[in-house]
């Protein structure tokens, strides 16, 4: 069971010239990361380079907006 929302780990990994992004398992990904949330932090400018690095992977990366979107 997890300690904390998806909605507190970003808030509390939010930090002036940094997105917050968790990492969002989907399908039949690693039990591990649904109990485990990894959350990293990028510099604004750098998110689309790391997104284009990853390739499809990127679509698991989430900011806070995205949380808006499965609240409302």
């Amino acid at each position: 069971m997890r300690a904390h929302s998806d909605e507190t780990l970003l808030r509390a990994a939010t930090a002036p010239g940094i997105r917050p992004l968790l990492y969002e398992p989907r399908g039949s990904a690693n039990p591990f990361c649904t109990t485990l949330r990894p959350v990293i932090g990028v510099r604004p400018q750098l998110e689309a380079p790391l997104r284009l690095a990853l390739g499809r992977a990127a679509r698991r990366l989430v900011g806070p907006e995205h949380l808006a979107e499965a609240i409302g």
